[in-house]
């Protein structure tokens, strides 16, 4: 089978292209830049011709339509993914759009399926302790990033109201190593070890495996997951301190407050930060804003039809903990016993 990965230089997608490769498939990338390819494959012990690579970028309609000739699914993974509100326009035009442009000339092409990655804050609701499930509609959850893959979702939504053979992945926060950019989640734990700042939320959360994830991607572009509009991969919901913990061997002398109090305090501060350079980093207020609303995703072990097992939350925050090591992003003191 011919695949084609939108995003496949970026965390999921790179996770993805190996997993697809491991599995016998053939694999075409839609990327801005070669120069972006090789890292990313040799992260993952591939080398640069592992993979055909199509120029553009997700909203290019030509090369778009160039890309997913021949292919017989598409995974579209890109977009915009970021809590900084300098990226803010980029994701209001990008990433519902991105999503229309790649979807519908796959389908156009004869694709036998399209598989969109969504978002678990596509379905996220604004109601504290909410229960959601893969059946729910588009939820209502604020900030740019939740509305664009909101939009994005209702693209793809109407689609398969038509009838198109597309199906949808709904991932939480994404966790794991061979990052090539550092995903807005990797760096929340990345900061969270090296406690800046020294004050952290003390509500539970939900994450996934990016390996679990990329498994999940690669049944739903087989087949496994025909017959449902939807998924989770593996969840794990847990308390990321206690995890940080105990993947390090560390106790983190943190503050824990309630979310909401930290919503409150970064809003403004990111107000101020959207003025200012690239080089001042943002704080993740609305990641803060999905903490203090304490939903709670149910995969209820779908997962396990689709031929998926779900990585242990130790397994991850650990393994995560040493890529952090080795991309000088923590020191070994404060990875603790998860850098031996």
């Amino acid at each position: 089978m011919k695949v084609l990965v939108t995003g496949g230089t970026g965390f999921l997608g790179s996770h993805t292209v190996a997993a697809l490769k491991a599995a016998g498939h053939d694999v075409r990338v839609l990327a801005r830049s070669h120069d972006r390819v090789g890292p990313a494959l040799r992260l993952h012990g591939l080398d640069d011709g592992a993979v055909e690579v199509a120029l553009g970028g997700m909203g290019d309609a030509g090369p778009v339509r160039e890309a997913v000739q021949g292919c017989d699914a598409v995974i579209h993974a890109a977009a915009v993914y970021s809590y900084d509100p300098r990226d803010a326009e980029t994701m209001r035009r990008g990433n519902a759009s991105g999503a229309r442009t790649v979807l519908e000339s796959a389908l156009d092409a004869g694709v036998q399926r399209a598989v969109h990655v969504s978002s678990t804050v596509a379905l996220a609701r604004m109601t504290k302790d909410a229960r959601i499930t893969i059946r729910d509609d588009v939820g209502d959850l604020e900030g740019v990033y939740a509305r664009s893959k909101q939009e994005s979702d209702r693209v793809v939504r109407a689609l398969q109201a038509a009838g198109a053979p597309v199906v949808r992945l709904h991932p939480p926060g994404i966790l794991g190593p061979l990052d090539p950019h550092l995903n807005e989640t990797n760096k929340s734990l990345r900061n969270l070890l090296r406690r800046t700042p020294p004050v952290f939320g003390r509500e539970r959360f939900t994450y996934a495996d990016v390996r679990d994830c990329a498994a999940t991607l690669v049944a739903l572009a087989e087949g496994r997951g025909d017959g449902e509009p939807a998924w989770f991969p593996p969840l794990n919901d847990v308390d990321p301190v206690a995890e940080a913990e105990a993947a390090t061997g560390r106790q983190l002398r943190v503050l824990r407050v309630g979310s909401g109090f930290l919503y409150r305090a970064t809003v403004p501060a990111n107000a101020v930060i959207a003025r200012l350079p690239r080089g001042v980093e943002a704080i993740q207020a609305d990641g803060v804003l999905m903490f203090s609303l304490r939903s709670r995703f149910e995969d209820e072990g779908a997962y396990e039809r689709l031929g998926v097992t779900r990585t242990p939350a130790r397994t991850m925050f650990a393994d995560t903990v040493r890529w952090l090591v080795v991309q000088g992003q923590i020191t070994p003191k404060q990875a603790g016993s998860a850098a031996v």
